[in-house]
Parts: structure tokens; C-alpha cells; sequence
């Protein structure tokens, strides 16, 4: 059990000030890292990182394969138009760093090592000394081990089976009583439908704070219940992007009483009937993959450090506004 009450405030608050800086990574070659910063493009993320231990740019280029082998202009020409580059045809050497293209033009012969160096050392990610400041990584290759996680970071977690994402908050740390697995309870920025939770939710650890008074969603089954007693359904609409119409989302938020009182008078033996409509604002989450079955773990990552903050202020005062919780 962790202590809970939601304060929007405090997590518009973390959210505005959330860098990934000092974040325990873990990523290919370097394996152990710190976070530095992320750099979003469309829907590409980088996460600039630095190695834990010392590493010399010799070593980085032998982790990565880069051959030392030198080429005249003609080679790179070639290469520039068999990997199809930008503008290959009209300017071949335009993805080098303008030092490489120098020394090809004045008949020199440069290594794929030579013009990797001169982009780290032009980005920064190496110093003069060939020691290696930095490295960039794409989102997808980058986790955070849930030993390594601690409350107040801002992380999303991806369960092993969906694509799904579910960025929030660490607010707690504890261990399963049935299993003593690792617990990671993370506040989510918008109620999530307990029918689309990640499939490593750990419902029976659910607490009464985690559950807001209203809801925003009705699911399939207790919809199709309510259309078989003739009761009156809200308005709302399926979502498009979902084929299985799971959760009927609402125009407006209702009373979660008005749920369970139907479900108590038609279907007082089905504790679904109640669950399918229920959302979650912190999901209790077994990280590790349960060899029982009980639960099918997922992935940790840091959240983007650049990413529209105003656009999440926004749902949690969107969902602020009909949050209402017991005492």
C-alpha cells in the first residue's frame, strides 16, 4: 500500500520542470549510462546519453564496426548513390562534414572512422582527446531497470504484449505481498480505461485513491448490458483506431455510482460489470514477467524531456475538472 492523492498542480509542476539528465539508462555498446537530454523529430526520439565508465572514441569505433579502411572521392561518390543519399546525384559528399569532403576534394583518401570522427567531434559527442562525452541512441533501444527507478521520475512504461504506452509519474515503490516481485505504482497524466490497462497491471493491489469518482468511458460488455435493459446510454463514441470497440468513451464524464448501481441491480454476481467502466489514475505495475502467468511485464523508458508540455498540462486540467475522489 503507498499513500496517494492526486494534486494536479504538483504533477503540472513536475512535468515543466522534468529532465532526463542523471536518469540510470541502459542502452547498446555502452550498455550503463546517464541521461543527458532527448531530441524529438516528428515522431523520432533520441536520447543523448554518457557512459558510466570512460570510453575512447578508438573504442566506440571498433564497438560500432566503423572500418579504417580510406577511400578515394570516387568510392564515396559510389557509396553516396548505392545507400541512395540525400541529393546523391547532385551533391554526393552533402552528408559529410565539411573537413571529410575538404580532404576527398584535394585527393586525399578518408576512412568511414575519419568521417564519424569529425561529426563527434563537430556535435561534441567526443572531446579533442578522443574521449567520449555523449551518444545518441534511439528511443526504442533505451529501458530504465525497475531496480533503478525511484518516485518522482517521469518515465512510460510498454507492456511486452501491446505497443501500448503509458507515460506518468513514479509515485511509489513497494513489493507484491503474494509474490514479494517488484511494484511500481506510476500516476498517469490522463485516467487510463481499466479495460486497455497494460496487460502487467496488477489489479488486485488497486487502492481506492487510484480510482476517480466519474468516469469517462463505459465498457463493451456493460454497454451491450445496458442496451439489453433498455437504460439510457450516454453519449460518446468508440474509439476509430481501436477495431475490438473495447471502451465506449463518453462526451462527458458520469458519476461512477451510476455504473455500479446498474451493475448491483441487474448484475450483482459480475464485479466486472463495474470494472469494465472503471479508469485508473496511478497503475500498479509488475515489471518483471511473471513465470506463473500472472502477470506479463514490460519495459520502462524515460519520458521525452522535449516534448509539448503544454498539451499534457492541458489533459490533466481537461480530466482535473472531474476528478472527484472519497475520503
Amino acid at each position: 500500500m503507498i499513500e496517494y492523492r492526486r494534486n494536479n498542480e504538483d504533477l503540472k509542476t513536475a512535468i515543466r520542470e522534468h529532465t532526463i539528465h542523471g536518469y540510470p539508462l541502459h542502452v547498446p555498446i555502452f550498455k550503463k549510462a546517464s541521461g543527458i537530454k532527448t531530441n524529438t523529430v516528428r515522431e523520432l526520439t533520441a536520447v543523448i546519453v554518457e557512459p558510466d565508465e570512460p570510453w575512447t572514441f578508438s573504442r566506440l569505433a571498433e564497438a560500432h564496426h566503423w572500418s579504417d579502411e580510406k577511400h578515394d572521392l570516387a568510392y564515396w561518390k559510389r557509396y553516396a548513390m548505392d545507400k541512395r543519399m540525400p541529393h546523391a546525384e547532385s551533391e554526393p559528399l552533402r552528408w559529410m562534414h565539411p573537413n571529410s569532403r575538404i580532404l576527398l576534394e584535394e585527393g586525399y583518401k578518408v576512412s568511414e572512422k575519419d568521417i564519424r570522427k569529425d561529426w563527434y567531434l563537430a556535435s561534441g559527442h567526443i572531446n579533442k582527446r578522443g574521449q567520449v562525452i555523449s551518444e545518441s541512441f534511439d528511443m526504442k533501444q533505451v529501458s530504465m531497470h525497475p531496480e533503478e527507478i525511484q518516485p518522482g521520475m517521469i518515465v512510460e512504461f510498454r507492456d511486452n504484449q501491446s505497443s501500448s504506452g503509458f507515460p506518468g509519474r513514479v509515485v511509489g515503490i513497494a513489493n507484491d505481498p503474494e509474490d514479494n516481485s517488484r511494484i511500481i505504482y506510476l500516476e498517469t497524466f490522463e485516467p487510463v480505461p481499466a479495460l486497455i490497462a497494460p496487460k502487467a497491471l496488477a489489479p488486485w493491489l488497486i487502492q481506492p485513491s487510484f480510482v476517480p469518482d466519474k468516469t469517462w468511458v463505459i465498457g463493451y460488455g456493460t454497454l451491450e448490458a445496458m442496451k439489453r435493459k433498455k437504460v439510457d446510454i450516454p453519449p460518446g463514441m468508440f474509439d476509430p483506431k481501436d477495431p475490438e470497440k473495447r471502451v465506449w468513451f463518453l462526451d462527458q464524464p458520469i458519476p461512477l455510482s451510476v455504473i455500479d448501481n446498474f451493475c448491483k441491480q441487474y448484475y450483482p454476481q459480475h464485479p466486472e460489470c463495474v470494472w469494465q467502466s472503471m479508469v485508473l489514475i496511478v497503475l500498479p505495475i509488475h515489471p518483471a514477467q511473471d513465470t506463473k502467468g500472472r502477470h506479463a511485464g514490460g519495459v520502462f523508458k524515460p519520458y521525452p524531456d522535449d516534448t509539448l508540455r503544454t498539451e499534457i498540462e492541458a489533459q490533466i486540467d481537461y480530466y482535473g475538472e472531474g476528478m472527484e475522489f472519497e475520503d
